[in-house]
């Protein structure tokens, strides 16, 4: 398992702000984690995965059962 490096995740993003790639990561379905100084951490399995569809289902919203 390969971690992106930050040049990678701005090739992939398209932005080295930490704040625009969590944007686009989000938008796109891609998980990540970011550590204690912010920094995003994600895995090229987690791109491919997306960029195959092989993504796991959404969860059902639960919070939608308390409004």
């Amino acid at each position: 398992m390969g971690f992106l490096t930050k040049k990678d995740l701005k090739e992939l993003t398209g932005y080295s702000s930490n704040n625009k790639a969590i944007q686009v990561l989000t938008r796109q379905g891609i998980g990540f984690v970011t550590d204690v100084n912010g920094n995003i951490r994600t895995t090229w399995e987690a791109v491919n995965a997306v960029l195959i569809g092989n993504t796991p289902a959404a969860l059902p919203d639960f919070d939608a059962l308390n409004r």
